[in-house]
């Protein structure tokens, strides 16, 4: 039932995406993995290090994966050179130890480079003499032996199991029979060698050693990682990446692109054999040899960086006799080849000869790359090109209708992937780039760079010569356009770079998006990745070894990247700090709304501008107020309104602009991800739904399969042991622990027991609602849902009744299409908008598939999981006479040195009067034994913030919000 599962979703999603460039053959591709990382997000921290630098932290490892600031001088050292590199490094990890969050004992060299004027230090973590897979601590260090940025990939934990439980030749066996496959090759060379493999689980990392593998699945390269304790598989990569391509014809392609004419052109490093030597031809084509007789000779398509292999039709060959003492001319033609396999050759050469020509120092590409037309149909049957770092290869090439091995620049991307796996592995990253988007990214933007032209695929396509596979002249912008497919997603890198290119020019973008690498930018999770790109771009292009006073071209760097949202405000999308149980105040006719963002990047200091956004009716009209010096305050920001009506249901989000820029980012989110929030200015919580199970009556309509709809304490699954991004949380932060969901419990082997198969209700008891004011149905739902047919959904709807359900309006749609949500929503339903306030009002929930929806061999065509908790009636009624009381009886002022509070007319008080912090600890009490008509509490020991003010009259305690600024 499992495989069966599988099989429709891959035909279901291969009808999803039938546009995206990259999608797989789904019979050749092993499932990749990795347990060692989890969903991360990037923090921002400005503070908590003695230099006051600013680190870009992640969430996981808790370290700063990018950091810089003020050069740090290392101890004993006032010059850098490559024989003391390395001993200056490990002198900083000992003084800086703390700082970075490492145990120096753990900490080893592992190489460094020079590269425009600065140094570039890799080291490893290892536990035991075992490297720490993905670990990595990269120093910048400037001409001056200062380090001026840093970047810590470093799993700290004391859980570790070093001790092999299980052979290599056994692991190994278990790694391959999960993926099956006869043609199965592994790499002896590479394959056997111990390492320590993190992994994160609960919130926090343990470390166990773990055996890695190379090997060949259908000349797809993938490395493994298996544990040695108990045979288990950790990790899977697929070393070769593709470049998908849409079926269309192609005309003739010549130097810059099918469009060129043909050109006669030398014939640089291509090797002959004669005699038993071999000889290779310059950049102009020529060689000079000493022969004293005639010789007879073939010549292959091969050189010292590139050798030809046609499998797909006769290869190419010339020939011909070399007469001695006379200048022979051989050509390369179409007597004795395709220009298919002379333009492969060619433009090998060229991009290698072109990288070269300005990065001297590193080896990765210093080998004779094998370029390959492929005879298998392993990626379909469409036209196809791949890269496994030292194999280039095309596929399909008879296919005219996209000649992909006819147009370099599919092969400068494919060349561009070789450079990002290679370099980064001689760097000491093992697996090269990990993450796909950056990864084609990259690519794409090696290839434009090349020709000068933003078009990838330009003049691939007969029937219309203007059709492209990708532009990295683009408007994609993060996370709006992120769709998880790496070609789509890769634009927002590569189009970054590509509006560099037109701020700056061709030979700085080219060197900044090179050298970039050097810094190993690279993450699983796309906003990591796309931030230590940004940082790397600007490390790139320093010149004084500090980036804290800007670099050449920073502010065009930070333009570009800001045009798709991966700019500084990418780390700044959940750098609110906003918490409304604290920073919310209403004083009498005021209400006051605090706030403040975790960091400034030193490139936007002093240029940011946070505004409030209000509405007093879910936004049909709404207030902004702007930033001015008034609203920024000591701790952030601070903005103030009248009050304009008794109650209501305020709804805010914050708004930050970049004044270098002019960009605004609407609905700034905290590090939880709440970016909206309402306050419920004059209501009272009047009814607390118990959710008794016997005071409601759940029904289902149609089928018996699947879940019910039920009073629970939710199980938590995570379906993607099956293959579904869905997954069952437990019940929202009160402390019954229970919800209404859908299917409470749910176990491995009857997990659909957990989804609905049919039409779900349930009804709330009576509520006597007679003589309400206003009153507000208040409940939280969550959801998570994955549509195995796009046209498939499951709707959640709450209806309410005034009469005791003999009629039901609709008061509540959950109509999301978006796959998994699994977050909890506040949600809120005025009655009277609906219904009248009677003493027989009443709710139902309601989930419903809509009707595409289909149950087929039990497999429902969307997978949906629903909750509903925190249920309650809010009011105003009774709220407006407490103030009233309250401000008849009592006024609290606060002034410079003083909180006031002082007596209405006719008022007394001889009780005790107390002032609470935040978290609920009594700082000071005071009583007014004399009856005074003001009592005066000192705020000299106090510090900024929001305390609570209980008053005790003997009668009754009222308490009142009080802020401190």
């Amino acid at each position: 039932m499992k495989n069966k599962y599988l099989i429709i979703g891959l035909i279901l999603f291969s009808l999803t995406f039938s546009n995206a460039m990259d999608k797989q053959s789904s019979g050749t591709s092993l499932e990749e993995l990795n347990t060692s990382t989890t969903n991360a997000v990037v923090e921002v921290d400005r503070v908590s290090n003695t230099n006051n630098w600013t680190e870009f932290r992640k969430s996981t490892t808790k370290k700063a994966f990018r950091a810089f600031g003020k050069p740090i001088s290392v101890s004993g050292y006032e010059t850098v050179t490559e024989d003391n590199i390395e001993a200056l490094s490990l002198k900083f990890i000992e003084d800086n130890a703390e700082m970075l969050g490492v145990d120096k004992s753990q900490v080893v060299y592992h190489n460094s480079n020079y590269v425009m004027g600065k140094w570039y230090v890799h080291l490893k973590q290892e536990i035991n003499g075992l490297s720490v897979v993905f670990s990595g601590i990269e120093l910048k260090v400037n001409k001056n032996a200062q380090v001026f940025s840093y970047g810590v990939e470093y799993y700290e934990t004391n859980n570790v199991d070093l001790t092999p439980r299980v052979g290599f030749n056994q692991a190994y066996e278990m790694e391959t029979k999960l993926s099956p496959k006869d043609n199965q090759i592994m790499d002896n060379a590479k394959s056997g060698e111990l390492y320590a493999f993190p992994m994160y689980e609960n919130g926090s990392y343990r470390i166990e050693a773990a055996y890695r593998a190379e090997y060949k699945v259908d000349n797809k390269d993938y490395a493994v990682y298996i544990s040695s304790i108990n045979g288990q598989t950790l990790f899977r990569k697929k070393m070769t990446h593709e470049l998908k391509t849409t079926v269309e014809v192609f005309t003739n392609i010549k130097e810059e692109s099918a469009l060129s004419p043909v050109v006669r052109v030398p014939a640089d490093y291509q090797t002959i054999n004669i005699k038993g030597k071999q000889y290779t031809t310059g950049l102009d084509g020529k060689l000079e040899l000493d022969l004293n007789t005639d010789e007879q000779i073939v010549v292959n398509f091969e050189g010292p960086w590139a050798k030809f292999e046609n499998q797909v039709f006769e290869q190419g060959k010339i020939n011909t006799e070399i007469k001695a003492g006379e200048n022979n001319v051989i050509e390369w033609n179409d007597s004795n080849s395709d220009i298919r396999e002379r333009m492969v050759v060619h433009h090998l050469n060229k991009i290698r000869d072109y990288y070269k020509a300005f990065d001297t120092t590193k080896k990765a590409m210093d080998f004779q790359m094998e370029l390959l037309f492929d005879k298998s149909t392993r990626f379909g049957t469409s036209p196809n090109a791949y890269s496994g770092g030292s194999v280039i290869g095309f596929v399909n090439i008879n296919d005219k209708s996209a000649r992909l091995s006819e147009t370099p620049t599919v092969l400068y991307h494919e060349y561009g992937h070789s450079i990002n796996k290679l370099l980064y592995q001689e760097l000491g990253q093992q697996e090269g780039m990990v993450n796909g988007a950056a990864n084609e990214g990259i690519a794409d933007i090696t290839a434009a760079l090349m020709v000068d032209d933003s078009r990838v695929g330009y003049g691939a396509y007969t029937a219309d010569p203007n059709q492209i596979i990708r532009n990295c002249k683009n408007n994609f912008k993060y996370p709006d356009d992120i769709i998880g497919e790496s070609h789509h997603d890769s634009q927002i890198l590569s189009g970054a770079l590509w509006d560099l290119r037109e701020l700056t020019d061709l030979e700085t973008v080219r060197n900044i998006a090179h050298f970039a690498r050097y810094g190993l930018p690279d993450d699983e999770e796309n906003d990591v990745c796309f931030s230590e790109w940004l940082i790397e771009v600007l490390v790139a292009d320093d010149d004084d070894g500090d980036l804290t006073n800007g670099t050449p071209n920073s502010k065009a760097i930070i333009t570009a990247f800001d045009n798709h949202n991966i700019g500084f405000d990418l780390m700044l999308r959940k750098a609110l700090i906003h918490d409304q149980k604290v920073d919310l105040v209403s004083t009498n006719n005021i209400i006051s709304i605090s706030s403040n963002i975790l960091a400034e990047s030193n490139f936007n200091k002093d240029s940011l501008e946070i505004s409030l956004v209000y509405s007093y009716d879910d936004f049909k009209t709404q207030t902004e107020i702007p930033f001015s010096e008034a609203t920024k305050v000591k701790n952030g920001y601070k903005f103030e309104f009248n009050k304009v009506i008794e109650y209501a249901l305020i709804t805010y989000h914050f708004n930050l602009k970049n004044v270098s820029t002019g960009k605004v980012l609407e609905k700034l989110s905290t590090k939880t991800g709440n970016s909206s929030f309402i306050y419920e200015y004059g209501y009272l919580e009047l009814k607390k739904e118990d959710m008794l199970s016997d005071e409601w009556v759940f029904k289902r309509v149609g089928s018996a399969l699947g879940a019910e709809l039920e009073i629970g304490t939710p199980d938590v699954f995570d379906y993607s042991q099956i293959g579904l991004s869905v997954s069952q949380t437990s019940d929202s932060e009160d402390s019954d622990n229970i919800s209404i969901v859908t299917g409470a419990k749910v176990n491995a082997q009857s997990f659909f027991n957990s989804v609905p198969f049919t039409a779900l209700e349930g009804y709330s008891p009576i509520y006597k609602l007679e003589g309400y004011k206003y009153p507000v149905l208040k409940f939280k739902t969550w959801y998570s849902k994955q549509s195995l047919d796009p046209s498939a959904d499951v709707d959640l709807l709450i209806y309410i009744s005034s009469d005791g359900g003999s009629s039901w309006k609709e008061g509540f749609k959950l109509d999301d299409e978006e796959d998994a949500k699994g977050t909890w929503s506040q949600h809120y339903i005025v009655i009277n908008q609906y219904v009248a306030s009677t003493d027989n009002f009443k709710f139902a929930i309601r989930v419903n598939p809509n009707s595409r929806f289909t149950v087929s061999s039990g497999f429902p065509t969307c997978f949906s999981e629903f909750q509903i908790d925190d249920i309650s009636i809010i009011d105003p009624e009774f709220v407006s006479s407490v103030e009233s009381e309250l401000a008849d009886q009592y006024s609290v002022t606060v002034e410079n040195d003083n909180i006031n509070i002082t007596l209405g007319e006719g008022t007394t008080l001889d009780n005790e009067i107390s002032l609470f912090d935040i978290k609920g600890r009594k700082v000071i009490s005071v009583s007014n034994i004399n009856n005074q008509k003001t009592v005066a509490i000192s705020r000299s020991n106090l510090v900024t913030g929001v305390y609570l003010l209980e008053i005790n009259n003997g009668k009754q305690v009222i308490t009142k919000k009080v802020l401190v600024d």
